[in-house]
């Protein structure tokens, strides 16, 4: 099993975002997905640069490669955060219609 996880390419599908909060992800298991281009991983550490260290262009560069790679949250909150922050609203229509109308429904259900 162990042979089966260290091989090429298999942490760029996993989506690290599916493991409950209560759980605590092992350093190790996001060190690989990020070494393997996970689009969920580069997400995660978009956000974390741009919002919580301050570091916009690295921020912005990480959630612009898993919105590239077609990862839906970061599709949204890339252009969201280049609309609010940078005034730049070109990469609203890269949203398609289904990714606004599901994340509405999440909003929804939150309430």
């Amino acid at each position: 099993m162990k042979a089966l996880a260290e091989r090429r390419g298999v942490y760029y599908f996993y989506n690290v975002l599916s493991i409950p909060r209560r759980l605590n992800m092992p350093s190790q298991l996001l060190k690989s997905c990020y070494a393997e281009g996970n689009p969920s991983t580069l997400y995660i550490k978009g956000v974390q640069f741009y919002f919580t260290f301050g570091l916009q262009e690295e921020g912005l560069s990480l959630m612009k490669r898993a919105t590239d790679a077609g990862y839906e949250r970061a599709v949204y909150t890339h252009a969201i955060t280049q609309a609010i922050f940078l005034c730049d609203e070109q990469y609203f229509h890269g949203i398609p219609r289904e990714w606004v109308q599901s994340i509405g429904k999440l909003v929804r259900s939150v309430k």
